[in-house]
């Protein structure tokens, strides 16, 4: 990192950060249509539910899944 950042104030690179991964379990999540967003601000890529899994266990899975839901640090609703 202190690499690309030495070469940006150089004028050398123009980087590009941007949120597009979000990890751990940070709640916050909401899913509609195919887009999801973290804080009702940022479009994400791709979320990994892998710690996720290890805490939830869903009651019910229902029949078609929804349009909309909400991810939060211990469920999916």
């Amino acid at each position: 990192m202190h690499v690309i950042k030495r070469l940006e104030e150089a004028n050398e690179i123009k980087p590009y950060f941007d949120l597009h991964i979000v990890e751990g379990r940070p709640g916050r999540l909401k899913w509609h249509k195919g887009t999801l967003t973290y804080r009702n601000q940022f479009d994400a890529l791709l979320y990994h539910l892998i710690k996720l899994k290890n805490v939830y266990e869903p009651k019910t899975i229902p029949k078609k899944i929804p349009e909309t839901f909400s991810i939060s640090p211990t469920r999916i609703y």
